[in-house]
């Protein structure tokens, strides 16, 4: 017996229609009569086990949520995207191309995960991850949806610091000795070039990556001075203060 079927509710996102599932029968927390989220047709989601697309989730193309996995909230899976296992995907995630999503993984938040990016295990992804089969400028762009053209070579980022008594010179929220100065380049020495997201090294972000610290300075990194990007943050060897984020 299926365990959901295609209703007649159904929506155009770009070109593709969308059909909402509803529940043939109770089986983990779904209830019999529940409606789900959308997805293209039956090959988007597995008529076995406890997977499930619920919310106003989206899964199309030829993109595949099985095992326990789930899709929720305005999370959308699409293009040839795999989530299976006891993965979740949710907030406003997007997982697509040839990604796959596995484990206990959770995608969530803003994360924008593609290419051959597979994320497992316990891994938690809020916006996005860096593997093995992406490069620096991919994670940026998965990440923190940077985009490079013209060759660039740096990079602007925020980070969180504290005030001192001299209005240009600013310390780090983690070590009152480290000081970033306005038009300056800080750097540390004995740099961890491992792929740790949290380690020794300077970190930058999004402007709301972090909520320490009483100020928001704006750093320039040299591409090449970047030593990892894991869950929106990344992990440098040195930057220059460019400004105080007013």
């Amino acid at each position: 017996m299926k365990k959901y079927e295609l209703t007649t509710n159904k929506k155009e996102i770009c070109g593709v229609i969308l059909y909402q599932i509803k529940a043939l029968k109770s089986f983990n927390n779904v209830r019999k009569g529940e409606f789900g989220g959308w997805i293209e047709s039956e090959q988007n989601l597995s008529q076995e086990n406890d997977c499930w697309v619920s919310d106003s989730a989206l899964v199309s193309g030829s993109a595949w949520v099985y095992g326990n996995a789930h899709v929720s909230d305005s999370a959308c899976v699409s293009d040839s995207a795999w989530v299976y296992g006891n993965a979740r995907v949710s907030g406003s995630a997007w997982v697509y191309g040839n990604t796959r999503v596995s484990g206990s993984a959770r995608v969530c938040g803003d994360a924008r995960v593609c290419g051959d990016a597979h994320i497992k295990d316990e891994n938690t992804i809020v916006t996005g991850y860096i593997t093995k089969n992406e490069s620096i400028i991919d994670a940026l762009r998965n990440q923190l949806g940077m985009n490079f053209y013209n060759n660039q070579k740096t990079i602007l980022l925020s980070k969180r610091v504290n005030k001192t008594d001299n209005p240009n010179v600013f310390t780090s929220c983690y070590d009152r000795n480290f000081t970033y100065e306005l038009g300056k380049i800080s750097k540390v020495k004995d740099v961890d070039e491992s792929n740790k997201s949290c380690s020794t090294g300077l970190h930058g972000g999004t402007p709301n990556y972090w909520n320490e610290g009483d100020t928001l300075i704006n750093i320039e990194v040299n591409i090449k001075d970047i030593i990892t990007v894991q869950r929106g943050k990344v992990r440098v060897k040195k930057c220059k203060v460019i400004e105080v984020v007013e």
